[in-house]
């Protein structure tokens, strides 16, 4: 394969001094090497930029703004980038060395593909060899177009692309736009939903990525209430598809976000609000009438339950 497919590579940074490094080695380390690294500081306020700026590679760019958001970085990266695919990576999260070699490869067997994106391994676990997108195991070697995103994403749990496992081909962005900035979470569920409604979406079983929820400041590791915004936008999104088809597909995945926002808020104690968000949905046609049972008897669960549920669907 040679290496005429250029790379941008986009890292948002913000307060993650103690990751960064490791970070940008594990772009640095990539067997493909045709690529830029672009690290966007959002306003960081630790010594972030510092220990970015110590690691010397012809390469990297950074690039400083005032902290507007992972969105705001994420978009800001793209405007300023130079390659013809952009690829996404979390200031926390690392990459196998092959990543890049793994996308390239997609690109070239799936040429009708505009979306391309691997497994992802769970850091937590201490291990790189768990693929929670999949459940295989990673030596089963399977590259594939997704001929239905909705459907594999919420069979997936979500996980089928990640902010640190996806590459866009740049062009995609000036058709469907760039990362929604007033969504405070969910913006990149949010705009994989949006490309795939247009776009065709090619994956690789390999794990191509490991994502670390030790991080201070990631959404997981923080009590929330039940966040609305995201879903009424993914839902709007459907209801302008008129495939038949598809809409039921983008039926079965919005339920299953809105399964995993409802367990997830309940986890922290977030009873009342969830109540009042199925009620307050059942309007928006998120779920049928048993689903709409169904997450209703949920609230009444006693508190633990949620955590084991949380483990199974998140």
């Amino acid at each position: 394969m040679s290496s005429d497919i250029k790379f941008s590579v986009v890292i948002p940074l913000y307060n993650k001094e103690k990751y960064i490094a490791r970070s940008i080695s594990s772009v640095l380390q990539q067997t493909y090497r045709n690529f830029e690294l672009l690290v966007i500081d959002d306003g960081s306020t630790d010594e972030s930029c510092r220990v970015a700026t110590s690691i010397k590679d012809s390469r990297i760019r950074l690039l400083q703004k005032e902290n507007g958001g992972e969105s705001s970085a994420r978009n800001f990266g793209i405007r300023h980038s130079s390659n013809e695919y952009i690829a996404f990576l979390d200031a926390d999260d690392e990459w196998a060395p092959n990543f890049l070699g793994t996308i390239a490869g997609l690109i070239y067997a799936y040429p009708k593909a505009s979306i391309f994106s691997t497994g992802i391994a769970d850091g937590s676990h201490g291990s790189a060899a768990t693929n929670r997108t999949m459940g295989i195991h990673p030596t089963e070697k399977q590259d594939c177009y997704i001929d239905d995103y909705y459907r594999f994403a919420a069979h997936t749990n979500t996980l089928s692309i990640t902010s640190s496992s996806v590459v866009v081909e740049k062009k995609v962005f000036d058709d469907v736009g760039v990362f929604n900035e007033t969504l405070k979470r969910g913006a990149d569920l949010e705009m994989w939903f949006r490309i795939n409604a247009k776009y065709k979406y090619a994956f690789s079983s390999y794990i191509g990525a490991t994502y670390h929820t030790e991080a201070q400041g990631r959404v997981c590791n923080e009590g929330r209430e039940f966040y609305a915004p995201f879903l009424l936008m993914i839902n709007g999104i459907r209801l302008e598809n008129n495939d038949s088809s598809l809409k039921k597909s983008m039926d079965f995945y919005l339920f299953t976000l809105f399964k995993q926002e409802c367990i997830q808020a309940l986890s922290f104690g977030d009873t009342n609000g969830v109540r009042s968000m199925v009620v307050f949905c059942k309007k928006y046609k998120f779920y049928n009438f048993f689903q709409f049972i169904w997450l209703w008897l949920l609230t009444f669960l006693p508190i633990k339950y949620y955590f084991a549920l949380k483990r199974k669907v998140m």
